[in-house]
């Protein structure tokens, strides 16, 4: 009976939050508005297949941020497609290891009141999750001048009122235009 009151919404369902996730061969990283999780895998799970490590990182993003996460609408953003399938599934055929651990991560959103809307973002475009993930490596997608610079160049040709290209990490003024959902862009 429980069963027949729930289902998947016909219409669109409003996003409350945002919670962009990605993982690497060394760890996980994940941020949801100014916060943010990192950390490194634990040896017994450093091994698995990069599928799994990416699911493994929207479950420790979800538990890391679940205070502000519970009862609200979360769009999980992934670059990884596997992960993003098996969350909108709920699991899948092809591998028992993501199976299980969707499962476990769908049953646990359920229980808190977390609708989870899983969402593919392109790699490029998620940037500070990636550069959670990998410590302190400088990623290729994004680089920025330095604040000093960027001073003496507004000196030179005057201070631009939005910077068009940047993400709250590398924003070189307090209005900024970002490619993905950034809440102080």
């Amino acid at each position: 009976m429980d069963n027949l009151s729930k289902g998947v919404p016909l219409g669109t369902v409003e996003i409350d939050q945002y919670l962009f996730t990605d993982s690497s061969t060394q760890g996980w990283g994940a941020h949801c508005r100014k916060l943010q999780a990192s950390g490194l895998w634990d040896p017994n799970l450093a091994n698995l297949h990069i599928n799994v490590l990416e699911l493994h990182a929207v479950w420790l993003g979800l538990k890391a941020f679940s205070s502000t996460l519970i009862g609200t609408n979360v769009a999980i953003m992934s670059d990884n497609m596997s992960t993003v399938a098996y969350l909108k599934n709920q699991g899948g055929t092809r591998s028992k290891q993501m199976c299980d651990l969707a499962v476990q991560v769908c049953l646990w959103a359920e229980k808190e009141g977390i609708v989870m809307i899983p969402r593919h973002i392109p790699g490029y475009l998620n940037v500070k999750a990636d550069s959670l993930s990998r410590g302190d490596q400088i990623l290729k997608t994004e680089w920025s001048l330095s604040q000093v610079v960027a001073n003496k160049l507004f000196r030179h040709w005057g201070r631009p009122h939005v910077d068009l290209f940047a993400l709250n990490v590398n924003s070189k003024l307090t209005v900024f235009m970002a490619p993905i959902p950034e809440p102080e862009a």
